[in-house]
C-alpha cells in the first residue's frame, strides 16, 4: 500500500486483533493486505484496451453489485471471500458495520478502482436507510445472497466431523485440513498449499485466540462456496476438507 508511514502506523492500529494484547503481527496483517489485492483493478474500459468492461453510472446499484461478484469470481482466486474478509478486518470492533470511508477503503483493497458515480451507487445501495453505515447482514445479503439449504446442511455436516460443541481447537482444525479436493486445487488455479495457508491466513485471530467456533467456521465454507457453482463439487470437497 503507498500510505505514508503515520497513516500505515494508524491503520495497522485500527485493524487491531482483539486477542494478543490488542494487536496483530505485522506479517499477518501484510499477508491479509496482499491477499485481498491480488484481483485485477476493475477498471473503466478504455478504447482498444483490454480492461475490463465497468461503466454503470445509470444509477443500477444491482447491476453494479453484479458485475463486481462476476469480476471477482473470475479474477480473484479467493472469489468473493476477499470482500467479505476486508468488511471482516475493517470492523474488528464487532460492531456489525462500516463507515463509508471505510467502505470505500474496502473496495480499493480488493482492487475495484471505481469511478466517482459507481462508488455512490453502490454507497446508497448498501446504506438503505441512510444512516451513514454499511451493515454487515446488509452487506451479505447483497453479496453473497441466500445460502441455498442444502449447502447449509452440508456445511453443518462437516462441523459435526470435526467437533460435537460450539467451538474446535484452531491449530488441530488448520493441522487437519485438507483442501486436495476443492475444485480450485484440481482446475489447477490454486495448490492445496495455497488453500490451506488461505485458510490459515482467514482464521489468523481465531489461532491466536485459540479456537474456531462453529458460526465462524459456517461462514468461511459459505463463503468459501460461492465460487463452487456445482452444489456436488462442493459436497465432495467437504467431505475429504476433514
Amino acid at each position: 500500500m503507498n500510505l505514508p508511514g503515520h497513516e500505515r502506523e494508524e491503520l495497522f492500529n485500527y485493524l487491531a486483533a482483539p486477542c494478543g494484547g490488542g494487536r496483530i503481527e505485522m506479517n499477518t496483517f501484510s499477508a491479509m493486505m496482499r491477499k485481498i489485492s491480488e484481483t485485477p483493478p476493475m477498471l473503466h474500459a478504455q478504447m482498444g484496451g483490454s480492461t475490463t468492461q465497468f461503466t454503470d453510472a445509470s444509477g443500477s446499484p444491482a447491476g453494479l453489485v453484479a458485475k463486481i461478484k462476476v469480476h471477482l469470481l473470475k479474477y480473484h482466486p479467493g472469489g468473493l471471500s476477499p470482500l467479505i474478509l476486508a468488511f471482516r478486518q475493517l470492523d474488528k470492533e464487532g460492531r456489525g458495520f462500516i463507515t463509508h470511508r471505510e467502505f470505500v477503503w474496502g473496495l480499493k483493497q480488493c482492487g475495484l478502482r471505481l469511478g466517482t458515480q459507481e462508488v455512490d451507487n453502490l454507497i446508497q445501495f448498501f446504506d438503505s436507510n441512510r444512516d451513514g453505515r454499511v451493515t454487515y447482514p446488509e452487506f451479505l445479503m447483497h453479496i453473497r445472497g441466500e445460502i441455498p439449504s442444502e449447502r447449509c446442511q452440508l456445511v453443518d455436516e462437516a462441523w459435526t466431523r470435526v467437533s460435537n460443541s460450539n467451538a474446535v481447537a484452531a491449530e488441530a482444525l488448520r493441522v487437519r485440513y485438507s483442501p486436495s479436493q476443492h475444485p480450485a486445487v484440481l482446475t489447477g488455479k490454486a495448490t492445496a498449499d495455497q488453500k490451506v495457508k488461505e485458510f490459515a491466513e482467514y482464521f489468523s485471530e481465531a489461532i491466536g485466540c485459540g479456537s474456531i467456533s462453529q458460526k465462524e467456521f459456517c461462514e468461511y465454507f459459505f463463503d468459501e462456496g460461492l465460487s463452487i457453482s456445482s452444489t456436488e463439487d462442493f459436497a465432495k470437497f467437504l467431505d475429504t476438507a476433514f
